[in-house]
């Protein structure tokens, strides 16, 4: 008797042991699950990022058209229907955004980006807005990580982005910080055929001396913005002009 109630105690140990191990397999389960979905919407949150980083990837290159590849179907649709409408409205933007920060005698540009919130599938909605600010290109490091956190002033909610068909697309662009809008009202008044027209039947070149020594930094970028359409309607690759124009100073 006394044998047979040791063997019962044994077994009765050995069970809450395998319970013990199931729950101990079954709470890391869980928690290898919750790591990966939060990485993974990490990385679905950082897509949002990536569109606005790409989309002003083509503005620098000046390539105007291209960037409405990062729009969605719905926002290109609200498009002007011309392309070179298109081309003029992003040129437009790029250049209010580096005049709101001061930095249109600059050839190249940093864009720090900042979501509104962190997207979750059915908890939030399937659009994010984004805000962004431009700072001048320096080196890499602490201090600049430091001055990228607290010392520049971003425009909150400047484009709206939101999921399409999994993949994420800008679906609208609000000008709405008092300074970028009066920036950009005033650049829409601009003659952007100042110093070339470009039509369907051809090129117009205007009758304008340019002495780049005497240009300012807004008609050097509207000098490189014609050229690149030129390049556009020949069909030939880019000789990257504003090289030569945005260091005449």
């Amino acid at each position: 008797m006394p044998q047979r109630t040791t063997e019962i105690a044994r077994e009765v140990i050995f069970m809450k042991r395998k319970k013990g191990s199931r729950v101990i397999f079954a709470v890391f389960a869980i928690f290898v699950i919750v790591v990966l979905a939060f990485f993974s919407l990490l990385g679905e949150n950082h897509q949002i990022n990536r569109v606005i980083i790409g989309y002003f990837t083509r503005l620098k290159a000046r390539e105007y058209l291209e960037a409405r590849e990062w729009f969605s179907s719905q926002a290109t649709t609200n498009l002007p229907a011309s392309e070179q409408k298109v081309m003029d409205f992003n040129f437009l933007l790029e250049l209010a955004l580096l005049e709101r920060y001061r930095l249109v005698d600059q050839e190249d540009y940093k864009v720090i980006v900042r979501r509104s919130g962190f997207w979750i599938p059915w908890l939030t909605d399937d659009c994010v807005q984004v805000g962004v600010a431009l700072s001048k290109k320096g080196k890499r490091g602490i201090k600049e990580i430091f001055h990228r956190a607290k010392d520049v002033e971003l425009i909150s909610d400047l484009f709206v982005v939101c999921r399409e068909k999994r993949t994420w697309r800008i679906k609208r662009v609000v000008i709405a910080d008092p300074t970028l809008k009066e920036i950009y009202d005033e650049l829409r008044q601009l003659d952007l055929n100042a110093y070339v027209e470009v039509r369907p039947q051809g090129i117009r070149f205007q009758a304008v001396q340019v002495d780049p020594n005497a240009l300012t930094a807004r008609q050097r970028r509207l000098l490189c913005y014609s050229l690149s359409k030129v390049e556009r309607r020949l069909n030939i690759p880019s000789t990257r002009t504003s090289s030569f124009f945005m260091g005449s100073q």
